[in-house]
C-alpha cells in the first residue's frame, strides 16, 4: 500500500511537472509570436489596403523567387483529378518560410495549383501529424489558409483570407476520403485525405467568391500558411509559402496564371525586372470583354498582357524610344477597347523634343500607332510649344506663345520628322483638328503650301534620327 502510495505521488508529480513545463513553453512561445484570433464566421474576409507609394531601387526585395506561386490553366471542359494525389498536377511547391520559434522540424506541407474559367483548384500535401502529437504546445488543430490579393485602382489591393480547415482524420490506414462543404465560402468544396503522417487536401474555389475576379486576373498575389490553434482558441502562424501577411499585402509573392507566366520567364527574370516596381501599372480592357488587361512600364519597356490578350499565349512588349513622362487610358477611338495616351520626352545633344503617342488596339488586339504629334520642343531657354486637347475621336492641337524663338529663327528649328510637326506661333495655321477615321487621326484639312514640305504625318516604325 505504502508503495503504491509512492508511486502514485510520483506520478502526480511528474504530471504536474510536465504541464508546468508545457504551460511554461506556452507562455514563453506566446512573447515570441503574435496571436491572431480566428476569422469571423463569415468569409471570405476582406481587408483592403494601400501598399508603399514609393520604393527605392536599392531597396531589398519582399519575397523570394521560390515563393512564386503559379497555376496550370486547364482547357475547356478539364477538371483536375481529386484523389488524394499529385498524379496530373503541376510539380508541388514546399513551404520553406518558418514564420515562429516554435520547435517544427516534424512540420511541412507543399502545394500545387490549378485553375479554368470558372475556379481555383488546389492540392496539398500536409505532414504534421508528429508534430501535433509532440510539440511542447498543446494544439488542438492545424490547417491551411489561403491569401490571395486582387489589384485596385491607385495602388490599392483587395485581400482576402480563406481558412481550409477540415475535419480531424479518423483514420490513419485507409485512403477514405473526406468530402465537405464549406459553410462560409460559397461553392468551397473541400477533399482531404488522411494518411499516416497527416493528410492530401484538395480544394475546389470558385472565382466567383471574388468580386473583383469579373474585371481582372493579373496582378494577383498569394501565399498559403499553416495555422495551429491552441486549446485556449489562440491561432498561431507557423509555416509558410512566403513571408507576407494581411498586415502587408503588398509583400505577398505573385500568383502567376498563365498569361503572366509567360511575361515572368520571358521578359522580366531575363531583364531583371522581378523585383523591379513597375513605373506604371494599369488595367485596361483592351479586348473588348470584362476582363481588364495589364499593362506595365519597366524602365522604358512597354508590356501588355492578360488572360484574354491574345487568348493568354502571348505578350506585346515595346522598348519606348524616349523617357516616359506620363501614361493614361481612354477611350479616345470610341471603340469598346481602351486607348492608350503616351506623354514622352527624348533629350538629345543641346535639345529636348515631348510628344504626345497614342496606341489604339483596333484588330486582334496588337496596339498601333493611331496619332502622335509633336507638342514641345525646348533648347536652351527657348521654347516651342502646342496645347493639346483629347476627346472622343477627336484631338485638336494648337499653337502656344513661344519663348525666346522668333520667326526670323525659323529654319533653326529642330524638326522631328517621325511625328506630326509642332504648329509654331507664326504660322499659317494656329490651330488642327484630327478625327479618328477607324484606322487612325487625320487632320480635317491639308497644310498651306508653305507647311508641304514638313509631312503631316510620319511612321513610327523608323527609326528617329
Amino acid at each position: 500500500m505504502q508503495l503504491r502510495t509512492v508511486l502514485l505521488i510520483g506520478l502526480l508529480e511528474s504530471l504536474s511537472l510536465e504541464c508546468t513545463t508545457k504551460q511554461t513553453l506556452h507562455e514563453t512561445r506566446r512573447k515570441h509570436t503574435k496571436p491572431r484570433q480566428l476569422p469571423p464566421p463569415h468569409a471570405p474576409s476582406l481587408l483592403i489596403t494601400t501598399p508603399p507609394k514609393t520604393e527605392t531601387k536599392e531597396a531589398k526585395p519582399f519575397w523570394k523567387a521560390d515563393s512564386i506561386l503559379r497555376a496550370h490553366h486547364l482547357k475547356k471542359g478539364e477538371r483536375p483529378p481529386l484523389k488524394g494525389t499529385f498524379q496530373k498536377w503541376p510539380a508541388p511547391v514546399p513551404a520553406r518560410h518558418v514564420l515562429s520559434s516554435t520547435p517544427q522540424k516534424s512540420l511541412q506541407f507543399s502545394v500545387s495549383f490549378q485553375y479554368d474559367e470558372e475556379a481555383i483548384y488546389l492540392a496539398s500535401s500536409v505532414k504534421d501529424k508528429e508534430f501535433l502529437n509532440t510539440s511542447p504546445i498543446l494544439f488542438r488543430e492545424g490547417y491551411l489558409s489561403l491569401l490571395l490579393t486582387f489589384p485596385l485602382a491607385e495602388k490599392t489591393l483587395a485581400l482576402y483570407e480563406l481558412p481550409l480547415k477540415v475535419s480531424p482524420a479518423t483514420s490513419t490506414k485507409n485512403s477514405t476520403s473526406s468530402i465537405q462543404k464549406s459553410p462560409t465560402i460559397q461553392g468551397m468544396e473541400l477533399f482531404s485525405f488522411p494518411n499516416p503522417e497527416g493528410y492530401t487536401l484538395h480544394a475546389v474555389i470558385p472565382w466567383s467568391n471574388f468580386p473583383e475576379a469579373t474585371l481582372t486576373r493579373v496582378g494577383l498575389k498569394a501565399a498559403i500558411r499553416y495555422q495551429a490553434i491552441n486549446h485556449e482558441g489562440t491561432t498561431f502562424l507557423l509555416l509558410a509559402t512566403a513571408d507576407g501577411d494581411e498586415h502587408s499585402p503588398e509583400s505577398l509573392p505573385p500568383f502567376l496564371l498563365e498569361s503572366e507566366q509567360i511575361v515572368f520567364d520571358q521578359l522580366l527574370i531575363p531583364r531583371g525586372f522581378v523585383h523591379q516596381t513597375p513605373r506604371y501599372d494599369l488595367l485596361v480592357d483592351i479586348s473588348g470583354d470584362p476582363l481588364k488587361e495589364k499593362i506595365s512600364v519597366f524602365n522604358n519597356i512597354l508590356v501588355i498582357y492578360g488572360p484574354h490578350f491574345q487568348r493568354g499565349l502571348q505578350f506585346f512588349s515595346r522598348e519606348l524610344e524616349g523617357e516616359l513622362i506620363r501614361c493614361e487610358a481612354r477611350n479616345v477611338t470610341r471603340q469598346q477597347k481602351g486607348d492608350l495616351v503616351l506623354y514622352l520626352r527624348l533629350k538629345k545633344e543641346d535639345r529636348i523634343h515631348e510628344w504626345v503617342e497614342i496606341l489604339s488596339f483596333l484588330q486582334e488586339a496588337i496596339p498601333t500607332t493611331s496619332f502622335a504629334h509633336d507638342v514641345a520642343i525646348i533648347q536652351g531657354n527657348r521654347r516651342l510649344s502646342n496645347a493639346i486637347r483629347i476627346s472622343q475621336g477627336e484631338i485638336e492641337v494648337s499653337s502656344e506663345p513661344s519663348i525666346e524663338w522668333s520667326a526670323s529663327a525659323d529654319r533653326t528649328i529642330p524638326l522631328f520628322y517621325h511625328v506630326s510637326p509642332l504648329l509654331l506661333p507664326w504660322g499659317e495655321i494656329q490651330s488642327q483638328k484630327f478625327y479618328f477615321n477607324g484606322t487612325s487621326f487625320i487632320p480635317s484639312s491639308r497644310p498651306s503650301s508653305n507647311q508641304k514640305n514638313r509631312p503631316s504625318t510620319h511612321p513610327l516604325s523608323q527609326k528617329r534620327k
